[in-house]
C-alpha cells in the first residue's frame, strides 16, 4: 500500500499500489470526444510563437511597436517580391523573423494589418507574465489553443504539466492566460472548458451576435459518470478539474511514477473514499488559488530583501 497525503492538513489517504498503466489516462485518444474513457476530452500545447522578440513584450506599449515594425517590414518585403518575384527577402533581425509561415504568405501576396485589440497577456513562463499579440497569422503554431482561448478576451482555466520527454522532475501550474509552448517544458494543457465557433444555423432568433462561441466542458461525462458513481451526485466537473490538480501535486505520486511521467502523460486513479476525494479537491482549489492569485498574496514575514546586495552601488533611501 502506498500514502499520499493531500495537504499538510489533511488525513492520509491509502492508495493501492496498482500500476501505473491500470490508472486513468488525463489524454483521450480522440480530440474533443466527450465520451472518452479518459479525464480530459482535448488538451493542447502552448502557442509557439517563432517570434518571440516581436510578438511578446513587458507592456502593450512596447509590443505595439515591436509588431508594427515586424508588420510593415513584411508588406514592404511582401510588396517588392510581388512586383519582382526574383526579390529575395532581405533578412533583418531587427524587422523581422523570417519563419516558413510568413515566407510562405509574403508569396501568395498575403498583406498582415496589426490589431491592436488582439493583444492578450499570456503566462510566457513560471510566474512570469507578458503582453502577447494573439493573432493566428503571426503566430508559427497555434496548435489548438483556438479551442482553449478562441480570442484575446476569452475565459479558461488550464492546468499545464511536463511535456513527454523532459530531463528535469514532472512539474504542472495552473493559469488562466494564453500559454507559450515552453511555459513548462513542452508543456500540455489541460482545459476546464474548450469552445467552439457557432454556426450561423446554431444562432437563435434573440441571439445579439455577441457570443460567437459555444463553450463546453472539457472534464468528460465518462469520468464525472465514475466519480458521481464512487463519491455521490454533488461532484461536479469542476471538482474533478481541482481533484487533478491536487493529486498532480502529490508528493508520493510524483516520486512512485517518476519514470513513467517522463515517459507518457499522466494517468491518475480516483481514491477509493469520498473524504479523500474531497480532500484532493479542495486541495487543488487551494492551490490553484495561491497559484493563479500569487500577485495578491503577501509577502512572509521571514523573507527580507536585501536591495544593496542586489543592486549594488544603489544609494540610501528612506
Amino acid at each position: 500500500m502506498e500514502t499520499i497525503h493531500p495537504n499538510e492538513h489533511g488525513d492520509w489517504v491509502n492508495l493501492r499500489n496498482d500500476r501505473f498503466s491500470s490508472y486513468i489516462p488525463i489524454e483521450p485518444e480522440k480530440r474533443y470526444d466527450n465520451n472518452a474513457q479518459a479525464i480530459y476530452s482535448t488538451f493542447s500545447l502552448g502557442i509557439l510563437t517563432s517570434k518571440d522578440s516581436f510578438l511578446y513584450a513587458s507592456s502593450k506599449e512596447q509590443l505595439s511597436k515591436n509588431v508594427i515594425v515586424m508588420v510593415d517590414f513584411y508588406n514592404d518585403q511582401r510588396i517588392k517580391h510581388h512586383l519582382d518575384n526574383k526579390h529575395e527577402f532581405e533578412f533583418d533581425s531587427t524587422k523581422i523573423v523570417w519563419s516558413d509561415l510568413f515566407v510562405s504568405a509574403a508569396k501568395k501576396n498575403v498583406q498582415f494589418v496589426f490589431r491592436i485589440e488582439e493583444i492578450a497577456t499570456s503566462l510566457y513562463r513560471p510566474f512570469f507574465k507578458q503582453k502577447v499579440s494573439y493573432q493566428k497569422e503571426f503566430i508559427q503554431r497555434t496548435y489548438q489553443q483556438l479551442s482553449l482561448f478562441p480570442n484575446s478576451k476569452a475565459k479558461n482555466t488550464i492546468i499545464c504539466i511536463s511535456g513527454i520527454g523532459a530531463n528535469k522532475d514532472f512539474s504542472c501550474l495552473i493559469t488562466n492566460l494564453i500559454p507559450d509552448y515552453q511555459t513548462i517544458f513542452n508543456g500540455q494543457c489541460f482545459p476546464l472548458y474548450w469552445y467552439e465557433e457557432r454556426k450561423a444555423s446554431q444562432a437563435s432568433l434573440f441571439d445579439d451576435g455577441k457570443d460567437k462561441y459555444i463553450r463546453h466542458d472539457a472534464v468528460t461525462d465518462f469520468i464525472l459518470k465514475r466519480a458521481q458513481g464512487q463519491y455521490g451526485p454533488k461532484v461536479t466537473k469542476e471538482d474533478i478539474f481541482y481533484y487533478v490538480y491536487g493529486f498532480l501535486h502529490c508528493p508520493a505520486y510524483r516520486e512512485t511514477f517518476a519514470n513513467d511521467l517522463k515517459k507518457m502523460l499522466p494517468r491518475l486513479p480516483l481514491v477509493e473514499k469520498a473524504e479523500d476525494f474531497w480532500a484532493f479537491s479542495r486541495a487543488g482549489r487551494e492551490l490553484a488559488d495561491l497559484h493563479l492569485n500569487y500577485e495578491q498574496v503577501p509577502a512572509s514575514k521571514e523573507v527580507v530583501v536585501d536591495w544593496h546586495n542586489m543592486l549594488p552601488g544603489i544609494a540610501d533611501t528612506d
